[in-house]
């Protein structure tokens, strides 16, 4: 999460974000197409496995949202990381955090 906090607040305001989703090409069609959207995923996914587990925690999910936005509750996170856990195992492995991103951007 380091890395989105360009001014060093321990906070990631919008403008962090939005300037970060810009540099890696995220919600961005340049193209691509599949490539750019598979890309990101990828970048979004190993920053928010915070553990290199190779799945997404609702708590490393959270710890994210809660820097972005200060008004989600873990119980949301929880919430949609059920909705998007195909597995049933409580965690967002890489397909379903694509899978996720792709009804979004």
């Amino acid at each position: 999460m380091q890395e989105l906090d360009d001014d060093g607040s321990g906070e990631v305001e919008y403008e962090e974000f939005f300037n970060w989703c810009v540099e890696t090409g995220i919600g961005m069609d340049d193209g691509e197409g599949e490539d750019s959207v598979q890309e990101a995923s990828e970048r979004i996914f190993d920053m928010l496995d915070q553990d290199k587990s190779g799945t997404i925690t609702a708590s490393e999910m959270a710890a994210l949202f809660k820097q972005v936005c200060n008004d989600i509750s873990e119980d949301d996170v929880m919430q949609l990381v059920h909705e998007w856990d195909d597995s049933g195992d409580g965690k967002l492995d890489r397909e379903e955090l694509e899978k996720m991103l792709r009804s979004v951007l």
